[in-house]
């Protein structure tokens, strides 16, 4: 009977209609529960499809489960982020939305979709990122108006597009302060001998291995070739004005060995010190 008044409507009047069936109780007291079933029912449209009739008792029985984001979920998400990969947030979000689209109605899609926002907005209040632009894309009364599965999953790939962004520039900026202090430390220390990548990564509670990666960004050259460069500008100045002996200018610049002095002065300016102090003459 439901199937020819749709079939009349969509005949006669031009439009389609999508009919939400709820189950048979045999009591007025629980009508109300079948109509909301029904309601229910209706949810399932943007999974199974319109202009056709849905029983609640077709569908429930197989596809209504609990939808849990859970924490493995969630830290795979958040591994895909952090590694900056676009392509692989895509098809996590893909598996993620098509998974609990398959298995539930949008209500408790949009409920889901509110639980990986929340957890989202979390992780970037945890690393310590401003949250505002994440809670304008994540904004909850906004999704509830959402009616598709589509819509919801592009909110949640916008969102992860955003924090990962975020988490880029962020980890920009950090290495951008971390190697102007390292610029700073080793202006200050270029006099000791004993500076080493070592005692600078050490100093900035980093990794050696690390520490030379973004130095190496940062600055186009190694910590040794910036050293080095340092050092060998401050003594030809010391040479070009003062009478300090090449061993003391030496030991000023941070060589204990004067002839390794010679030779790494030489190879940088293509003369050794004394050629360079004739020079001046």
């Amino acid at each position: 009977m439901l199937e020819e008044i749709r079939a009349t409507i969509e005949k006669y009047l031009e439009f389609t209609v999508t009919i939400g069936v709820g189950n048979i109780y045999h009591s007025y007291d629980n009508i109300h529960k079948s109509y909301s079933e029904a309601i229910s029912s209706l949810g399932y449209r943007y999974t199974v499809g319109t202009n056709r009739i849905i029983f609640i008792n077709d569908i429930e029985p197989h596809r209504h489960h609990t939808l849990i984001f859970n924490k493995e979920k969630e830290l795979r998400l958040l591994a895909c982020i952090k590694a900056n990969d676009k392509d692989d947030i895509i098809k996590m979000v893909d598996t993620l939305i098509k998974d609990a689209s398959n298995r539930a109605g949008i209500e408790q899609l949009k409920n889901y979709v509110i639980c990986i926002i929340i957890c989202i907005i979390r992780e970037a209040e945890s690393i310590g990122l401003n949250t505002e632009e994440l809670q304008q894309l994540g904004d909850i009364r906004k999704i509830l108006d959402l009616n598709t599965v589509k819509q919801l999953q592009d909110v949640v790939l916008n969102l992860c597009f955003s924090l990962m962004e975020n988490i880029s520039q962020s980890r920009q900026n950090n290495c951008s302060a971390a190697i102007e202090k390292v610029k700073c430390y080793i202006h200050e220390h270029y006099s000791d001998c004993n500076i080493s990548v070592g005692a600078v990564s050490q100093h900035l509670k980093l990794s050696p291995s690390y520490f030379r990666a973004i130095f190496k960004k940062e600055t186009g050259t190694t910590f040794i070739n910036y050293l080095t460069d340092l050092r060998m500008k401050k003594a030809k100045n010391l040479i070009a004005s003062t009478n300090m002996k090449n061993y003391e200018i030496a030991e000023a610049v941070g060589y204990s060995d004067p002839y390794y002095f010679s030779y790494c002065f030489k190879k940088h300016f293509n003369m050794s010190p004394s050629e360079y102090r004739e020079s001046l003459a």
